[in-house]
């Protein structure tokens, strides 16, 4: 086995992140995976860096690690077992995983190894997962991720379906499964437990005090929560534990660590209202009340962190994002819901291309406007397509489903449409808007198409196209004034608005120059240069999108997310006082001349107790020149 390439340098730091693991193990922290931003993109961490950050002389070293490598994710779930780093589920270029990784972090090698051999049944592909470490296994619960048909239990309430991710027989949710790990006998089980288990739910918090198994808050479908529930790891009990204050507001992408035999200490988060939080709190786990606490890191919030139990009661957190990363979303990792809008947008130009290729070519059927029909089937077809491929690589719901909800509310609109058409537009959806503007299109093409045969004989025969752009441009007006009445709200569902409105300035150009430049022989180019014309504002509105989209509009919510600011930066928490041994051990590796400097770095000791710290520190030191 060839040992892992090391390097080490005072200035050298793990570099900022979210959606990462971290262990702590002998007080040194080891952190592996996430993403980060590099310009206005989120990409992946290297997956074959293993970061080792030491705390007691505040040094990190970087790790390449050879061996069965994990692919590049976020939203793994991490934990320490004997010294074994196991890593499970997640997110990478390929949408979720249930694989399961190790890396031995006592033996010198960081050699990574997948475990494909265990016997029983893994829990299916999930990230924004959590896990607890007990009894020499390792319990995982709940998470977001796809399961097929077949294996969805209608009477069952441990899997809510997302109901705007699903693509065919597969289907995304949250659930609230409890499955466990034994790497002895290198086998699955899925355990049944008792009592009422909590609601589904991923991106929660979890911690371990002795035998008990804590989780706190998360997220199901637009619902964050803070409550707190207990699962006995050796009955398999669920307990709410019913808050006897008022508690935290609900939360996500929070962190919890055990700070006391009943304490569980809450850090940071989202919150409903999709603020990053940073305040702190304490639960007592015995008279179920909340504290919050006061700590120095009150301008520093962080959600998708990590946070360690260390020493004494402290609590390291390192990473995380101090923005709302889900308008940013998404994935990332976050970057693939942005690629997959942007494969849609070259799949539906390509398209127009092709259909702008052979209109001239084709346009001589008695229905001339079949083209725009054909066109639309088209569009159709290559959205379906992209909307297949985007819930198999666009994982996490916080982020990416915005868009996912949009192009699932067209994908829905226009097949209720096409099923309509021949009927009625009576259906209270908003969505109806757009059938109307259809239809009035297509009205007016019929009329448009009527006339143009009867009356193809004025001196100015392009004057028919003239008039059907026109009827268009009114008809789209008329559109457009009634979508700003229904289409209000601040979702990004309102970003064809914009667009609409860039095709509809578009028209107004283009029917300026009409008369102009109207000298061309082929009476239908003046739809050819308008679906130019129109190809092109796309484009441009294409590249804003990711370039300028820095208005105030509700638009600008996805460009938020792709510019969140991750953190590279360990927070410490002392949650309470250290022992008297704690810090003349500490101190004593210090070169100390005199109490003034004692108080700087230990500034909370009152004046009697570090004088009598001092003391001491001088008693060990005699000692160690006696011995």
């Amino acid at each position: 086995m060839d040992r892992a390439s090391e390097r080490q340098c005072l200035e050298l730091v793990a570099r900022e992140r979210s959606g990462h693991t971290a262990v702590l193990h002998n007080n040194l922290l080891y952190v592996w995976g996430g993403y980060m931003s590099v310009g206005d993109d989120e990409v992946f961490l290297p997956n074959d860096e293993l970061w080792e950050y030491d705390l007691e002389r505040g040094v990190w070293k970087v790790l390449h690690t050879p061996g069965e490598v994990p692919p590049s994710m976020s939203g793994t779930c991490g934990g320490c077992l004997s010294g074994v780093l196991y890593i499970f589920g997640g997110c990478d270029d390929n949408g979720q995983t249930n694989e399961l990784y190790s890396v031995d972090l006592t033996d010198g090698t960081f050699t990574w190894k997948k475990i494909v051999h265990a016997s029983g049944s893994p829990p299916s592909p999930r990230d924004k997962l959590s896990c607890w470490v007990y009894n020499g296994t390792m319990i995982y619960f709940g998470g977001y991720g796809h399961k097929v048909l077949s294996d969805l239990d209608s009477r069952s309430r441990s899997f809510i379906v997302d109901e705007t991710s699903w693509a065919g027989e597969v289907f995304w949710g949250w659930n609230n499964e409890v499955y466990m790990f034994d790497p002895r006998l290198l086998s699955w089980s899925q355990p049944k437990t008792f009592g009422r288990s909590p609601a589904p739910r991923a991106a929660h918090a979890s911690a371990t005090i002795r035998s008990k198994g804590y989780i706190c808050g998360g997220r199901v479908m637009e619902t964050r929560t803070s409550d707190v529930h207990c699962l006995d790891l050796e009955t398999w009990t669920w307990t709410e534990l019913t808050p006897s204050s008022p508690a935290p507001v609900g939360r996500s992408w929070h962190s919890l660590s055990p700070v006391s035999d009943t304490g569980l200490f809450l850090f940071g988060g989202l919150s409903m209202d999709c603020n990053p939080m940073s305040d702190g709190w304490v639960f007592d786990t015995e008279s179920r009340k909340w504290t919050e606490v006061s700590h120095p890191y009150k301008n520093k919030p962080r959600l998708w962190h990590t946070a360690c139990a260390g020493r004494d009661s402290d609590v390291v957190v390192f990473g995380g994002s101090c923005d709302y990363i889900l308008l940013v979303d998404t994935t990332v990792q976050f970057t693939r819901a942005a690629h997959r809008r942007v494969q849609f947008t070259r799949a539906v130009q390509q398209t127009r291309s092709v259909h702008q290729s052979r209109t001239t070519d084709t346009f001589s059927s008695p229905e001339p406007y079949n083209r725009h029909v054909q066109f639309t089937r088209a569009v159709q077809q290559t959205r379906s397509i992209h909307q297949s491929r985007i819930t198999d690589t666009c994982s996490p719901p916080e982020r990416y489903n915005r868009h996912v909800q949009f192009i699932r509310a067209v994908q829905h609109t226009r097949s209720v449409h096409l099923s309509r058409t021949t009927d009625t537009c009576t259906s209270p959806e908003p969505y109806n808007r757009h059938v109307q503007f259809t239809r009035a299109v297509q009205q007016t093409r019929s009329v448009h198409q009527s006339r143009t045969t009867d009356t193809f004989s004025s001196p100015e025969p392009y004057n028919r196209h003239v008039q059907f752009t026109r009827a268009v441009q009114q008809t789209r007006s008329v559109h457009q004034s009634r979508t700003t009445d229904v289409c209000s709200s601040l979702e990004p569902y309102n970003r064809p608005v914009q667009f609409t409105r860039a095709v509809q300035q578009t028209c107004s150009v283009h029917q300026g120059r009409t008369t102009d430049t109207f000298s061309s022989s082929e009476p239908y180019n003046r739809h050819v240069q308008f679906t130019r014309a129109v190809q092109q504002t796309r484009s441009v509105h294409q590249s804003h999108t990711t370039d300028t989209f820095s208005s105030s509009e509700p638009y600008n919510r996805h460009v938020q997310f792709t510019r969140a600011g991750h953190c590279n930066d360990a927070l410490v928490f002392q949650m309470q006082p250290y022992p008297l041994s704690r810090i003349c051990e500490d101190y004593i590796a210090k070169t100390v001349q005199d109490c003034d400097s004692l108080r700087t770095q230990v500034p909370l000791l009152p004046d009697k107790l570090l004088s009598a710290v001092y003391a001491r520190m001088c008693f060990y030191r005699a000692s160690k020149k006696t011995h």
